[in-house]
């Protein structure tokens, strides 16, 4: 009986001992489960990460890509630009010959008389008094007229100062020699 009686101790504490076992059992497979769950998202995380950094991989090789054209692009702009600075120098260079050579002949034309210039200046004299004696006329002209009574005062003084001032000015002995290049402009 003794022996019935420890042998059913010993199943007691045997089935109790399975039962903290299983349940303990029970709780690392809980664990586990959770732990799988994690593990999951982690490595959904870490594929999504995956291509993610692929398709960054795939656009920085685009960029790279995009960037030594746009570099060769350039190097054959800067080219092209370069060789126009080159002929644009070149030909600012010819232009500085051809105004050197300009005014070199045109200090040696300077040098010697003209007798077009003398020509020139007396046509010029010749005209410019020719439209002082027209302004004074064309105020004496008003002037008679106001006197008729066929001009108005207005009229008069609208007219006066412009053919005082044109016949004020001493255009026979104001006019320089050589006056082709300055001619004065009256009308």
């Amino acid at each position: 009986m003794k022996t019935v009686a420890r042998s059913s101790e010993l199943e007691a504490s045997l089935k109790a001992r399975v039962a903290g076992l299983t349940a303990e059992l029970n709780a690392k497979a809980a664990e586990v489960e959770r732990l799988k769950g994690e593990l999951s998202v982690d490595t959904d995380k870490l594929a999504a990460a995956i291509s993610g950094t692929a398709s960054l991989e795939s656009v920085l090789c685009v960029c790279r890509s995009e960037l030594a054209e746009e570099k060769k692009a350039s190097g054959r702009k800067v080219a092209g630009l370069e060789g126009r600075v080159k002929e644009l120098e070149a030909e600012l260079a010819a232009l500085n010959g051809r105004m050197a050579s300009l005014r070199a002949e045109d200090a040696n034309h300077r040098s010697q008389p003209s007798t077009f210039c003398a020509l020139t200046d007396l046509v010029v004299r010749r005209r410019l008094y020719e439209l002082w004696v027209h302004a004074e006329a064309r105020l004496d002209v008003y002037k008679a007229f106001h006197a008729e009574g066929r001009a108005t005062e207005a009229e008069l003084q609208d007219v006066t100062p412009k053919l005082v001032q044109l016949m004020s000015y001493d255009f026979v002995w104001s006019v320089p020699v050589c006056s082709q290049f300055s001619l004065i402009k009256v009308f």
